[in-house]
């Protein structure tokens, strides 16, 4: 009879109807009602014995009870597991979802790490070279550093190229990125080398009217890689172009094919945060986070290159990086990493000394002296050392920025008035020669 009641909790049949089942007491919920009956016939005293007719009544009782809640209670379990499912069904199901939640935020973290250490797309185009320069003005023109600059006149070759490609640089240029060549041999004695450079631009491009203009002024025309390189002829060396992109345009006066050539090759792969330069790889990761603007350069002051007047600072191959970023106003930084840390000290004396100069002759030069965007720049200006490093950090006022573009050089040229020839000598209105 037990093991019909177990059939019966899990079938939902009900034994006193007289079915006669096989039995499985093990796997069968029934199996409570059957422990429960039997404990509570082993703890009866010995003392009170029921009859046995007695307990035959109240387990037919026990048994039809049963069967009837048990079929209750199998329903109420079928209602919730359609409606809320299994629990341990919905842990298995629910983890995978945790788990590729956790996968795709590790990868966007990744993602981000990466990039802070990752030049920027324009950069590691570039081929290797002997520095770098790259400057974001789509975030300079966000953050409104320059402001609204006056207008100035255009060089007549230059108002040629608007006019043909409709493409001005301080207008639609978003991104730029220069290489820097210096020549693989010394200069003689009393001789200069040229520099070259290579470049990549990002910005407002319409490609038609570009693809015309170049396709007018080349005097030749290469397909690799279903790109188009032309060949232009200017100031006695040859400057190849090609259009990377809709957004991107590649040049380099490079003499040899093969660099703007990789240009194009970088371009078509996959973007990745270990390419580039090995100098940009090596110095990069010490530009700081959201720089607008940076450079990176190898002083060679041996090499007979036209240097710079702060060149004179360094007496052996060193690497400079300077950056700024916009925090407010202009934060300028720029590092010099020198062969040893007696080089960095002395190049560090040599700053300060100058630094002095200039906060006595903040009190003294007018009209500088009565600026404050001036004494503020001037106030700002530290040298330090780092073991093998000089660091020269200074915070430019947005003011002093916009006054000095403002202020620039006036390009324009006013007509020189016409000289009327003198007369000769003894001749003048109203005087007739002498015959």
């Amino acid at each position: 009879m037990l093991y019909q009641l177990s059939y019966a909790s899990r079938m939902g049949h009900m034994p006193c109807c007289g079915h006669i089942t096989p039995s499985d007491p093990f796997t069968m919920s029934g199996t409570i009602i059957k422990v429960t009956i039997t404990a509570l016939y082993v703890q009866t005293s010995a003392a009170y014995q029921p009859r046995p007719e007695f307990l035959v009544t109240v387990l037919n009782r026990a048994e039809c009870y049963y069967g009837r809640i048990s079929g209750l209670i199998l329903a109420e379990m079928s209602i919730r597991f359609r409606r809320f499912g299994c629990p341990h069904m919905r842990i298995r199901r629910s983890l995978p979802i945790v788990l590729t939640v956790l996968a795709v935020a590790a990868a966007v973290a990744l993602l981000v790490v990466l990039r802070k250490h990752a030049p920027p797309e324009p950069a590691r185009l570039l081929p290797g070279a002997d520095g770098f320069v790259y400057v974001n003005l789509q975030w300079m023109r966000r953050a409104n550093i320059i402001g609204e600059l006056p207008p100035v006149p255009h060089d007549p070759d230059y108002e040629q190229f608007i006019q043909a490609t409709g493409f001005e640089f301080e207008r639609d240029l978003d991104e730029a990125a220069i290489a820097i060549h210096y020549p693989e041999q010394p200069a003689k004695a009393g001789g200069v080398q040229q520099i070259r450079f290579s470049e990549v631009f990002v910005g407002k491009i319409q490609g038609e009217r570009l693809r015309e203009y170049l396709q007018k002024i080349s005097n030749s025309v290469e397909n690799y890689r279903s790109v188009d390189i032309y060949s232009i002829p200017l100031e006695g060396r040859t400057v190849r172009a090609a259009i990377l992109g809709v957004d991107t345009v590649a040049a380099s006066n490079q003499p040899d094919a093969q660099v703007i050539r990789g240009i194009v090759d970088r371009s078509r792969k996959l973007a990745s945060p270990f390419a580039g330069p090995a100098l940009l790889r090596q110095y990069y990761k010490h530009v700081p986070f959201a720089s607008l603007g940076w450079a990176i350069l190898r002083v060679a002051p041996d090499q007979g290159l036209p240097t710079p007047t702060w060149a004179f600072l360094f007496n052996k191959p060193s690497t400079l990086l300077a950056s700024v970023r916009y925090l407010g106003a202009v934060h300028f930084k720029a590092v010099a990493f020198t062969p040893t840390e007696e080089d960095a000290k002395r190049i560090t004396d040599q700053l300060s000394t100058f630094l002095q100069v200039f906060h006595t002759a903040e009190n003294t030069v007018e009209p500088s002296g009565s600026d404050a965007d001036v004494k503020a720049l001037f106030g700002s200006l530290k040298v330090e050392q780092e073991k093998d490093r000089t660091v020269l950090t200074a915070v430019v006022p947005l003011g002093f920025i916009r006054k000095a573009l403002a202020e620039g050089p006036n390009l324009t040229t006013e007509p020189k008035p016409e000289q009327k020839p003198t007369p000769a000598p003894g001749i003048g209105p109203g005087k007739k020669g002498r015959k």
